[in-house]
């Protein structure tokens, strides 16, 4: 498969930025089969040449994907930390696509343990932020799941 490829040519170069997706796209991959522990262990690998790559972005999207992990392996409070870590990491940078996308992932992980006012409030910033940046797929999701927290009110 391509992020197979991504990583064994990263590899073969050199290259720690083509490695670190690779490995990533991988880890993504190994989540979207529900082989959560292979998804983890190319995550770990991922965020040893994230360090090598000197890149903060690589940070977050290293936190955001183990925040996916956790979460669908139910593990809520670990969602919760990495998404927070990524959500601050992000502010700071002022990558307001990355925050909005961290908010919108913590309002579902608020939603699934019942903090339905976390959820509310994540969902509601989420969604401005997705209105402000012109990101239509994701403001229509946000409203979706807003939808689904007044049902549940």
């Amino acid at each position: 498969n391509l992020a197979t490829k991504l990583y064994d040519v990263g590899r073969e170069i050199s290259n720690p930025r083509l490695t670190f997706y690779g490995a990533y796209r991988l880890s993504s991959l190994e989540s979207f089969r529900k082989n959560y522990g292979k998804a983890k262990e190319w995550i770990d690998v991922a965020e040893r040449w994230a360090k090598e790559t000197h890149s903060e972005r690589t940070s977050s999207v290293i936190m955001y994907r183990r925040a996916a992990i956790a979460a669908s392996t139910n593990d809520f409070a670990a969602a919760e930390k990495y998404l927070l870590d990524a959500l601050a990491l992000n502010v700071s940078r002022g990558e307001r696509r990355f925050v909005a996308q961290d908010k919108y992932q913590l309002a579902k992980v608020y939603e699934r343990i019942g903090n339905l006012h976390l959820a509310r409030k994540y969902a509601e910033e989420a969604l401005d932020s997705f209105e402000r940046l012109g990101m239509k797929l994701y403001e229509e999701t946000t409203i979706k799941l807003l939808k689904e927290l007044e049902n549940t009110e």
